[in-house]
């Protein structure tokens, strides 16, 4: 069975602009902020006993998140939340919270 030279490029092409789209796109991250500011306050900054987390650089946001996923620091919340969320939605929230602060430095 032979194939048309139209349907390969077609194919090719498809694939090719897929694979682009998908290395280019960024996590939808508003819902997990809203998830991450119902506890730790408007732009990180918490009034309660729950630490803000405004003011941390993008680093130790990430930090934090992989102690808390290691289980090398406890927090029954952000243990479950963490496992909840992708490699790439944890790094754009950290560089989220952590571009907020940028100017108080």
């Amino acid at each position: 069975m032979r194939c048309r030279p139209g349907v390969a490029t077609w194919l090719a092409a498809a694939l090719l602009v897929a694979g682009c789209g998908k290395a280019e796109r960024q996590p939808d991250i508003s819902g997990i902020v809203g998830t991450c500011t119902s506890c730790h306050g408007p732009d990180g900054k918490s009034s309660g006993i729950v630490p803000s987390i405004h003011g941390l650089s993008e680093a130790e946001i990430l930090r934090a998140f992989d102690d808390f996923a290691m289980g090398e620091r406890e927090s029954t919340v952000m243990s479950k939340i963490i496992s909840a969320y992708s490699e790439d939605e944890i790094r754009a929230v950290a560089k989220y919270f952590g571009n907020l602060s940028q100017g108080d430095r």
